[in-house]
């Protein structure tokens, strides 16, 4: 018999012998939900979903399920999620992290609030999240570190959400080294919040008919009065 069969059959032997045996493990994820950094209120009875993508594992030869499971806040703000994982050993361990989201469209619409990601199969407290990071003053520019020629034109769109500025238009001629005032926005909210590196992703993108080019600027987690971003077309 060739040594790779050999191998291939021992496996099968190990992992029915393992099935006999299963071990479950139990986890938790917790927390206290907070309306923003300058306004630490708790946010009561909000509704959370955590989720958690499937994954293939070629050991069993099957997708290993993942999460989809509403909670809720209690009266102080804190949530609490209970999840199993594990089954032969840990080849039936899901180890893609989880997000939490969730909206509120009576009071902010359409507007997703994303955390992510969270470490899985580990218990994890992680302590208090904001709801959203707030800038009382919003402002857009764009440096042209190239020109823009005659007859060429340059949107910027930004993509944070329903109370993203809309999307703005510049026709050419623009000359290298020129600053261009988009626009200034109030009482402007970040809700795609990164826990791993504690901020906040803001993407813009500068597109015309030659280039297609996406900026990400990462925006810490506390509130400001006023903040200016300057996107460069090059």
């Amino acid at each position: 018999m060739k040594p790779q069969y050999i191998i291939f059959v021992l496996l099968v032997i190990f992992l029915s012998s393992c099935k006999k045996d299963t071990v479950t493990k139990q986890y938790i994820v917790k927390g206290q939900l907070l309306e923003s950094s300058s306004n630490q209120i708790p946010v009561p009875y909000f509704t959370l979903t955590v989720f958690q993508s499937s994954t293939y594992s070629i050991l069993t030869g099957g997708y290993i399920g993942g999460i989809s499971k509403k909670i809720q806040t209690n009266g102080n703000g804190y949530f609490e999620f209970n999840y199993e994982s594990g089954g032969v050993l840990f080849f039936n361990d899901n180890y893609n992290p989880l997000s939490l989201q969730g909206r509120d469209p009576a009071k902010y619409g359409n507007m997703l609030f994303l955390w992510s990601p969270v470490s899985s199969n580990v218990d994890t407290n992680l302590n208090n999240l904001f709801l959203y990071k707030k800038i009382n003053t919003l402002i857009r520019k764009v440096y042209f570190f190239k020109a823009l020629q005659a007859g060429d034109s340059l949107e910027i769109s930004s993509k944070e959400q329903t109370n993203t500025p809309i999307a703005k238009l510049i026709r050419g001629p623009i000359l290298i080294g020129s600053i261009i005032h988009l626009d200034t926005s109030y009482n402007f909210l970040f809700s795609n919040y990164n826990i791993k590196t504690s901020d906040y992703s803001f993407i813009t993108t500068l597109r015309n008919k030659n280039s297609y080019r996406d900026t990400i600027i990462q925006i810490t987690k506390t509130d400001e009065i006023s903040k200016e971003l300057i996107f460069i077309y090059q």
